[in-house]
């Protein structure tokens, strides 16, 4: 896995690029740990990632979870993560309005 990061304002975006899964993981939480120590606003761009699976959704719960000064959202979900996300009802573990279909809306909706 990739992750570009980009700065708007308060807000990073990390434009994910790859599989989010039990060999990438580690990395994703160390570069989601790193940023966060300047950033409280996070946008998960998830367009280039198309496939994540259980251990990549519990990184993503817990990291959320454990970090809830954190604003985040999670934009430009691919066909075949969104149907894993929708399996493992993530919208109501982790709240609907975070999942925003543009990394604009979600700029709008954190700011």
């Amino acid at each position: 896995m990739k992750i570009e990061v980009e700065y708007q304002d308060d807000i990073a975006v990390l434009k994910l690029d790859g599989e989010l899964d039990i060999a990438t993981v580690d990395f994703f939480i160390d570069k989601i740990l790193e940023v966060k120590k300047e950033y409280e606003n996070i946008i998960f761009d998830f367009s280039k990632v198309e496939f994540v699976d259980s251990t990549g959704v519990g990184s993503i719960i817990k990291l959320l979870q454990d970090n809830n000064e954190l604003n985040y959202a999670i934009t430009n979900l691919q066909p075949d993560v969104k149907e894993i996300f929708q399996i493992l009802n993530l919208k109501e573990i982790l709240g609907e309005e975070i999942f925003i279909s543009s990394n604009q809306k979600a700029i709008d909706f954190l700011i």
